[in-house]
């Protein structure tokens, strides 16, 4: 893993307040390290059908919230992260679009809050979290809670 200015952090976000504790763990490791970091969060496509299409579009809307949360955060702490939104994810494909995003990034490092999805949510996406540990060819930090001054 490269640690330094070259290193390259992923945040997943997902607007709890556990990811929003990964956000600014990542944005200390950034600010010490001088590494890049790219913020990500999906926007679950909930089902193919026209029924939903309302409810996917808020699930993308509450993605994007939270990205912009998340950025605003990083940027009071003195770091620029990149952007991502993962659009047209589903169940089935969220491990291998994440572990696409990783590899083909050169991601060193991926940081999640230690509950990465809340609600719904949670029962949407399963254990992408525990699946994506194993998945991903990189270090995961999972950070339990807020960083203390």
């Amino acid at each position: 893993m490269r640690w330094g200015p070259f290193m390259k952090v992923l945040v997943f976000v997902d607007g709890s307040e556990h990811s929003f504790y990964a956000v600014e763990t990542a944005a200390k490791i950034a600010e010490e390290k001088h590494a890049s970091v790219t913020l990500l969060a999906i926007a679950l496509r909930y089902t193919d059908s026209e029924s939903a299409q309302s409810y996917d579009e808020k699930l993308e809307a509450e993605s994007n919230i939270a990205l912009m949360k998340a950025a605003e955060l990083m940027r009071e702490m003195g770091v620029s992260p990149k952007i991502l939104l993962l659009r047209d994810v589903t169940l089935l494909n969220a491990k291998d679009e994440i572990v696409a995003i990783v590899k083909e990034g050169g991601f060193d490092l991926a940081v999640i809050g230690s509950q990465l999805l809340t609600g719904l949510k949670k029962l949407l996406f399963g254990g992408i979290d525990v699946a994506l540990i194993d998945a991903v060819p990189c270090s995961v930090l999972a950070v339990r809670t807020r960083l203390e001054d």
